[in-house]
């Protein structure tokens, strides 16, 4: 467990330093992240377009097919936000260890929002927790 966790660690700083500077170096939850797009799209678009962001929140459902891989977090309270982490085709395995209901962090890039939905693409997995 501890060699998964320095991998991705690893992983994390590599991307971090060959892409764009990450727009701020803390753990933002889905909800804040999500917020600052609705209080003022503009600004975050700036604030994080093209850069990496790290986000912790609640699995809402998760899609693994051949063609898309893809962990898709609740960001609102009306449950139709949503923070949707498209992930790395180098990603190797499956993703059975994340599951609807369970808290997960993951790193990727900003890529666009479009009214009730942020996608982050290039995607790797953080740590995982158990509620």
């Amino acid at each position: 467990m501890k060699v998964l966790y320095a991998t991705i660690f690893i992983a994390a700083m590599v991307c971090a330093s060959s892409g764009s500077a990450a727009a701020d170096d803390k753990l933002l939850p889905v909800t804040a992240f999500f917020d600052e797009f609705k209080q003022d799209e503009a600004a975050a678009k700036q604030k994080y377009m093209n850069r990496r962001v790290t986000i912790e929140g609640e699995v809402h459902a998760i899609e693994n097919s051949a063609e898309n891989r893809e962990i898709i977090f609740d960001a609102g309270e009306n449950g139709s936000d949503t923070v949707v982490c498209r992930l790395q085709k180098s990603v190797k395995g499956n993703i059975a260890q994340i599951a609807k209901g369970r808290s997960a962090v993951m790193l990727g890039v900003f890529s666009s929002f479009e009214a009730h939905s942020i996608t982050l693409t290039d995607c790797i997995f953080g740590q995982f927790r158990r509620k």
